[in-house]
């Protein structure tokens, strides 16, 4: 039986599909990432923690393969309070496969260290058939 996989929001940078039968959000992001205004991102991501809750979604894959955005630390702060607490409290693991760009997958390892991205599994993967795997493994 093949499962289910339905697109559920989507702009010029990324795509956003969940998956009822595993419960999982997939965040395919596109290279016009690098071009993202930092309040389409914030809008994009506050749209996720709201479909994670509205879908019952409880894993998160990111692609991050062509995200190509660098977060600073004014955004760092308002990313813990707006998405990383909220996501935490709905969310038992996300996985994110890594961007090649050095300074887009630090800003985005670092997001994550913060305190409250400690209450879910946060693990970065080179490929994303191993991401998967460990983030459907119980």
């Amino acid at each position: 039986m093949m499962s289910e996989t339905m697109e559920v929001l989507k702009n010029k940078y990324c795509s956003l599909f969940h998956n009822k039968e595993t419960e999982t959000l997939d965040c395919i992001w596109n290279s016009q990432s690098y071009y993202m205004p930092e309040d389409e991102f914030k809008r994009f991501l506050l749209q996720v923690v709201d479909i994670s809750t509205q879908e019952d979604a409880n894993y998160i894959f990111c692609d991050n393969r062509e995200f190509l955005f660098t977060m600073d630390d004014h955004f760092h702060q308002w990313h813990d309070i707006n998405v990383a607490i909220p996501l935490s409290q709905n969310m038992r693991k996300m996985a994110f496969v890594q961007s090649p760009d050095f300074f887009t997958q630090v800003s985005v390892e670092q997001i994550f260290e913060e305190d409250h991205g400690k209450n879910m599994p946060v693990r970065h993967f080179e490929d994303s058939e191993e991401a998967k795997a460990w983030l459907l493994q119980n």
